[in-house]
């Protein structure tokens, strides 16, 4: 029996949709903050928008008309940390309902979620991790991130790390399966990975290390194409006094059923300078490899790679893993953080390819800067800007996005806040009937509870 069958006779044999490993995660959610003494942080409130083109059309009315329409947003949520015994957990969940005053479109309902949970069943030896994410993506990445154009997505792993130590000297081996789930998109996936890793502390400050992982990722759909991705690697990771520096060299294999194969060297390295209790900190990084957007395997740990998609017109991270590609990324960060004022600047160059299909391919130019400024300790004000460059090789489809919003935010007394602003959504494109402008004006009320942490501090 090949590891095809297997991974397809797993598939039916154990049915892992995205309600059940959902629910799942919730329940044990549950449990756990039942159970122990964990920190137990709670969320909620309301948004209000009036938008002056929710439906992101333009005055041509070849896709569709411009339509005005105010959204009532009510949400709650909560943030779970335990660390103590043999368990340690963080998750953070949260449940947006939209609605349409007008009825432009119908409610909406969203669930995102992004946690872990380890369990320790044998101390320094072996635990049992499991994680999940689930957010919101768009279903045609070239089209406007309107309700219509959204599906909901969930990621889930589970399996376990087992480690070695001798000395200085310390093996790591870790298994998950895990599945990845579309509301919309038939892209349900199943998938097996594995990795090996010995890691020598060179010394108290260098650790090097040889990296080997293995992924195996079956489709529900016949149309889909199926593919295994592995990667060799050495890593060095070393602190030193204006920051830290990590460099990983080595080789990846591409290998899809349709007989498709591809290598390449896998190249990775990133510098940061200050510290993380510092007021300023640089982070400059660089990237080729093949990539899988919903679980990274390049990275033989898996831990916490996935970065959950958002609502945003121009996000950028807006895959949730609907295949393998090569992916070549450079990306800058500057960060400050003052007592009276902050801001922040970061952006990105990116390559994506589809090594079998041209779909969804594209190349991507992103810049964005904060900005905020304390009046008093209860009143902030805040600016941000981004904008995006996307071309779309399957289509020859350029878009320019830019984003720019500002607002104030003010604590009305202990953990209620009331935030006002507004926020100018463009997109232009070099087909027509792909342009539209929104103008936003929001308010906002929410309650969010001190963790323990800070309110120590």
């Amino acid at each position: 029996m090949n590891k095809t069958t297997i991974l397809n006779n797993g598939y039916r044999l154990m049915n892992l949709r995205a309600s059940l490993s959902l629910t799942i995660f919730i329940l044990f959610t549950a449990l756990v903050a039942v159970a122990q003494a964990g920190e137990f942080v709670p969320r909620f409130g309301f948004q209000i928008e009036s938008r002056s083109n929710v439906t992101r059309g333009n005055d041509s009315g070849l896709i569709r008309p411009v339509t005005a329409d105010t959204v009532i947003e009510p949400y709650v949520g909560f943030l779970f940390t335990e660390s103590i015994d043999k368990i340690k957990s963080e998750i953070s969940l949260q449940l947006d309902h939209q609605e349409y005053v007008d009825g432009t479109f119908s409610a909406q309902n969203f669930l995102s979620i992004d946690g872990f949970i380890d369990y320790e069943i044998i101390p320094g030896r072996f635990i049992w991790a499991t994680e999940d994410a689930a957010n919101t993506r768009r279903i045609v990445l070239e089209d406007p991130g309107t309700p219509d154009n959204l599906q909901t997505f969930n990621v889930f792993t589970t399996g376990p790390d087992l480690f070695f130590t001798r000395g200085a000297n310390e093996v790591v081996l870790k298994g998950r399966l895990g599945t990845a789930n579309y509301s919309d998109q038939l892209a349900d996936n199943i998938r097996l990975l594995g990795s090996a890793a010995l890691t020598r502390a060179v010394s108290p400050v260098m650790d090097i290390s040889l990296n080997s992982t293995a992924s195996f990722v079956r489709f529900d759909e016949e149309f889909q194409t199926d593919y295994d991705l592995y990667a060799f690697v050495a890593r060095l990771d070393r602190d030193t006094p204006w920051g830290s520096l990590s460099l990983t060299g080595g080789y990846n294999v591409l290998d899809f059923e349709s007989g498709f194969k591809e290598n390449q060297p896998l190249i990775e390295g990133a510098l940061v300078i200050g510290k993380e209790d510092g007021a300023n900190s640089l982070t400059l990084s660089a990237a080729s490899k093949f990539s899988d957007p919903a679980l990274d395997v390049s990275d033989p740990d898996f831990t916490r790679l996935f970065q959950a998609g958002g609502l945003g017109t121009v996000d950028s991270n807006e895959r949730a893993g609907t295949g393998a590609t090569d992916t070549k990324r450079v990306e800058f960060n500057f960060d400050h953080r003052g007592d009276i004022y902050g801001f922040g600047l970061f952006g990105f160059s990116q390559d994506i390819d589809r090594p079998v299909s041209t779909q969804n391919s594209q190349e991507e130019i992103g810049l964005g800067m904060n900005f905020n400024f304390a009046f008093t300790p209860n009143l902030t004000a805040w600016a941000t800007y981004f904008q995006l460059e996307t071309d779309f090789k399957n289509s020859d489809t350029h878009i320019e996005a830019m984003t720019p919003a500002l607002g104030l935010n003010w604590e009305l007394q202990r953990n209620w806040f009331v935030s006002v602003g507004a926020k100018f959504e463009e997109e232009t494109s070099n087909t027509a009937e792909r342009n539209f402008e929104d103008e936003i004006v929001f308010v906002s009320l929410q309650y969010q509870a001190e963790s323990i942490e800070s309110e120590t501090e």
